[in-house]
């Protein structure tokens, strides 16, 4: 089964204060993680989850 899980990196911040975005991803119990080369403020990051739970509901 194939799982794909996106999370910050916390305790690095970039100049602007953002954390990078990591990803795993794991296939047949073996995985690797990598970054996505992008970065995301922790309150952002924390507000969009919020957001994509209220959807979920419905």
């Amino acid at each position: 089964m194939l799982n794909i899980y996106f999370y910050l990196k916390s305790g690095k911040f970039n100049w602007k204060g953002e954390s990078p975005i990591f990803v795993r991803i794991s296939y047949n119990q073996k995985s690797t993680t990598m970054t996505t080369g992008k970065s995301i403020s922790k309150e952002r990051w924390e507000f969009t989850n919020k957001l994509r739970n209220l959807l979920k509901l419905d």
